[in-house]
Parts: structure tokens; sequence; C-alpha cells
């Protein structure tokens, strides 16, 4: 694997500036095939790729051989995205200041391995990255979200709910509360003072709450729960702030554009309606003193959050939140990322999926295929991932398929069941197990699940055809072994099935080695999609291990390396009954007992 790096200086007189990188690209780039982190599927080729903004460019040669990985590098003085030029076969660096008048460098690293090495590639971009801004990997683990929690957003936003449909109240909160143990409790979008055009008017509830926060919030904790947190958006809400709120003069706010048309912002071009023209935002020197300290007054443990607009107020606004976060709660890690948002929106997407379950057809398969591949870059940022809420019934919810993904994440587990529906206690009992002290956990992985690098310019995942099926995996050292997990993503507006099998590339990306040195079994799950037996892997054989999906189907196997003890072979398969049975696991050999 190779790196190199190129700099750029954004000048203090400057706020706006694209410029092409020197990479030197071949003639045939324009039918490498591409995946752009921009929240969207990839786009086959760098010839048919969207005029978007990317995050990261992952680019396969013609001949399948190379892997180009180019990441642009943001700082809090300025933003840097790439945009793809497919008329010149020239790549792009967007940089867009955040603090006026100030000279500041930004970076675009760029690294290329080989096809069969590429596991490591995009750590290897991300730890460059860091070293050029100075940054630092959060190594402190916290067991904050360990315990299930409740999500009350796609739980109260359905017809059934007395108008206006969605929006919590009092008592719609206490009646969301299960019969079965939680520990964390968040009340999603609608709770806020908030005008008929989305826009804030204070920080308190909305008058229909029926009590003052303070009363919701403690109320909720005497049920036995651990932690309640809130969901906002740093801008105040959707449309920023009502020009008539009183905190438009509290804060010295003023008007900033929602789209600037003299900046090609590499972006969906949709027209504003009436009034969405302009947002008002606080300015930039007062942010830290601005809402994000109300929230421990009213009890608050935790909050979800969606991020703003205006560059300089984002970064001003993001920095004196995490600045208060820090002062009253002491750690970061009671903030979420709302669909998972980069933690300071410097250098990741800024939201890597939709909401769960939104009314569109494919809401559930493109769901699987964003999480797994936005997380190719985001396992190796320093956040709280966040992989949204899900519910365990009914089945047209697709439970089992959204419950396996939420259990390969460090993330927040976040239950979103409707009152009327009934639970599934047989999917609750694979997903969480009592502790040592009696106290119900989930049962998940230590890092996130990302696509299998092997697979990751498959274009043929999503078909309406029978076709691969889309696989990610987890690595799980302490147990030498993985996860690697499996879903059929082909469109839901037909029955056709994933049909696919592991290969030994697969078990060498999930392994994270280039070969094996021992046996090691592939064991399946025995989840609705069969993926059930096992199968023996030899250093250099190729597996036989076949995976059949229907529609809304996934299925899963666990490798794991086999042992000689004693005479025997001995493999370790962790909590088969579990959707992630290596899972804080530790296998070791204490001693040889061959001779015992």
């Amino acid at each position: 694997m190779s790196i190199s790096t190129q700099r750029h200086t954004l000048e203090a007189e400057r706020d706006f500036q694209t410029i092409a990188l020197d990479l030197r690209l071949p003639d045939d780039v324009w039918s490498w095939k591409t995946i752009s982190f921009v929240r969207n599927k990839s786009s086959g080729s760098w010839g048919s790729h969207p005029d978007q903004s990317s995050s990261l460019l992952l680019l396969q040669s013609t001949d399948g051989r190379d892997v180009l990985a180019i990441y642009p590098v943001s700082t809090l003085a300025a933003n840097c995205n790439l945009r793809i030029d497919t008329r010149a076969s020239t790549l792009h660096m967007n940089i867009r200041r955040c603090v006026p008048r100030v000279e500041t460098e930004v970076f675009a690293v760029t690294g290329r391995a080989s096809s069969e090495n590429a596991r490591g590639l995009v750590k290897m971009v991300v730890e460059a990255a860091r070293e050029l801004v100075g940054g630092k990997i959060e190594s402190k683990r916290s067991d904050f979200w360990d315990g299930l929690g409740v999500c009350t957003w796609e739980s109260l936003g359905k017809e059934y709910l007395t108008p206006p449909a969605g929006r919590p109240t009092f008592d719609n909160l206490l009646n969301l509360i299960p019969p079965f143990p939680i520990e964390t409790f968040l009340i999603d979008d609608g709770w806020q003072d908030s005008s008929a055009t989305r826009a804030l008017i204070s920080f308190q509830p909305w008058s229909g709450i029926q009590a003052p926060m303070r009363e919701v919030i403690n109320s909720i904790k005497s049920k036995g729960v651990w932690a309640v947190g809130v969901w906002l958006t740093l801008q105040g809400y959707w449309m920023s702030i009502d020009p008539t709120s009183p905190l438009i003069g509290l804060y010295d706010c003023r008007p900033f554009p929602t789209a600037r048309e003299n900046q090609a912002r590499g972006g969906i071009h949709c027209p504003l309606l009436a009034g969405e023209d302009k947002q008002w935002l606080p300015s930039p020197e007062k942010p830290r003193s601005s809402g994000s300290t109300t929230l421990p007054r009213y009890t608050a443990d935790y909050a979800q959050i969606t991020g703003p607009g205006s560059a300089h107020v984002q970064q001003a606004m993001w920095s004196g939140m995490m600045e208060a976060v820090e002062r009253v709660w002491g750690g970061t890690d009671r903030v979420i990322m709302c669909m998972s948002h980069n933690e300071r929106m410097l250098n990741g997407p800024g939201g890597i999926s939709d909401d769960f379950n939104p009314d569109y057809p494919e809401r559930h398969t493109n769901y699987i295929q964003w999480n797994v591949y936005q997380s190719i870059l985001t396992a190796h940022l320093s956040f709280v991932l966040d992989f949204d809420m899900f519910a365990s019934s009914p089945d047209d919810k697709w439970p089992e398929y959204h419950a396996f993904l939420r259990s390969l994440t460090p993330g927040p587990t976040l239950l979103s069941d409707a009152p009327h529906d009934e639970t599934d206690w047989v999917l609750l009992d694979r997903l969480t197990s009592k502790v040592k002290s009696g106290a119900t956990k989930v049962v998940k992985t230590d890092t996130p699940a990302s696509a299998l690098p092997g697979r990751w310019f498959r274009d043929d995942v999503q078909d309406m055809v029978d076709g691969p099926a889309i696989m990610a995996y987890v690595y799980v050292p302490e147990a030498h072994g993985s996860i690697i997990g499996a879903w059929n993503c082909h469109s839901d507006t037909t029955d056709a099935w994933a049909r696919d099998h592991i290969r030994l590339q697969d078990i060498h990306d999930s392994l994270k080695r280039g070969q094996l040195d021992d046996e090691y079994v592939i064991w399946g799950m025995n989840l609705k999609g069969k993926t059930d037996g096992y199968a023996l892997v030899q250093p250099g054989e190729s597996p036989d291990f076949s995976i059949q999906l229907a529609k809304s189907e996934c299925g899963g196997v666990v490798v794991s390396k086999v042992w000689q003890i004693g005479g025997r072979r001995v493999a370790v398969l962790g909590m088969l009954e579990k959707y992630a049975p290596l899972a804080r696991l530790r296998v070791a050999i204490q001693a040889d007992i061959r001779n015992a």
C-alpha cells in the first residue's frame, strides 16, 4: 500500500475555492468503478458520477487489480469535500471557510492498494488525516449504551394517533414504556416549541405536551428507566429559529442563505419553498452559551443531534455544544449522531441513511446498503455510531432484518414498537441477555459491521433478479474469529432471491489477514435465511458454504479458529442463540492439556 498527501492553503481573503487535485489519473479513469460516500448508491463508474460532493471516494481500476481511496481532510477553520468533473476526468477539492479572515490549510489524502489488500486502505488514509490535524483516537470504552432503549419516532409517527399525530405528550410517552427492562428512553422529534413553519420558538416543550419537561422526564425515570434523552437540531429546529422568537435578540441571530446561488455546492438541486431561502442562526460568537446548557435543567441525560447549515455557525455551534456536554455530563459519549453524523462534521457524511421505515419502496434494502457501506469510513471515526431505531413487529417492518444489523454495532439499540403492536419476545431474547448483576444488556459487538472489502464494488446486489447478497463483517480478535452478516437487498418490489456463497476472500477480509495460518470453521447462525450448517476451511482452500435468502431475509455465519487440544479439534462458536454470538468473547489456551 502507498499513501500521498496534497496540501492547499486557503488565503485569508478567500471564503471559497475550488482546486483540481494533482492525481495523475489514467486515461481510462472514466470507466473505473466508483463508490462515493454521499449517502447514495455507488454510481457504477467515474463517468456516471452525479454532481454531488463526497466525503470519501473509493475507485477500482478497470482490470480490478487496484483500489484508490481519496479522503478530503477538513479542519475547524475550513470544510473540504470532493467533486468529480466527469467531462475532464479531474477531481476537485471544494473548500469553504469556517473561521473568517484566517489563512488555513486543508488536505487530501490518497491511498492505493491492490484489491486483495484493500481491507486496510481506508483505515490508513483516516489515520494519516488524523495525524495532519492533530487528532487522537478515543480509546476509552463507554458502557452508556449497553442496555436496550426505546425511541419514540416510529412509535408515535403513525395515523392511529389522535391529532396532532406523532407529537409527544405526557400520556403517550408513558404509554410507550414497555413491560420489560429498558435503560434508555429517547424523546424524538416533536417535543420542542416550534412554529407551523418548523422553526424553533423557545427552548421549552410544545404546549400540548401536558406537563413541564422536568416532570415528563422524572415520570419516565420513575418507571425504571435509567437515562432519558432528547432529539435536537443544532440550528434550533428543521428551519432554524423563528424570526419572531425572543431567541433572535438573545443570541444575536441573523439570517443566513439556505443556498448560495453563486457557489457550486455539489448537492441535490430542489426548489425552495416560500420563506425557506433564509435560516436564522446565532452569531458564531454566541453558541457557547446557547441551548445545549438548557437540557440538564430538564434533567435530561443525553442528546441525539442533527446538524445545521452555515459553515462558520456550524462549527461554532458544534464546538459550543461539545464543550457544554463535556462540562455538564463529563464526557461526549452521551451524544449520538442522528443516522450517524460525523462527530464534528469535519470528515464524514452528513447523515449515512434515511430514517428507519420511511414511506417509499426499497426502504429496508437501501437501509442496509447505506449503513454497512458508510461504516467503511465511519468505523474509523471517533463518535457514537447510530444505526437508528427499529421495530420488533409486525413482519412488514422486517424485524429480524434490522435487529441483526443493530446487534453488529456498539451504538444504541433503540426499539420503536407501536403501542398497538405485539412485541416479539423471541427476537428480544435473541438480542439481549442477563449479566452477572441481573441487569439485561444487549448482546452486541464493539465495532460496527462494514461491507466486506472484496465485495465493495459489486454492482449486482440490488437488482430486480436473483443475485448475490450484501455481506458485512465484524472482526472479533479476542475470540479469534468474526461474524459475517448477509442480507437480501434486491428490489423489494420483486421476489428476487439472494443466492451466494462464502468465498475464501470473504474469510480473509473478515479476519483482516492476507491468508490463513490455521484451520477455521464457518458455522451458520440459523436465522430465517438459509445459512445453517457448517464448513471447514483449510489454508488456501475455498470453502463450500452457500447462502439462500428470500425477500426480507438475512443470514449470518460465525467464523472461528479451530484449536488442537488434547488430540481434538475444538472451535469456540459463542452464544449461537444470539444475533452476535462472539460479542465480548475472549478465547485463549490457558495450558497444554494434550497429556492430561
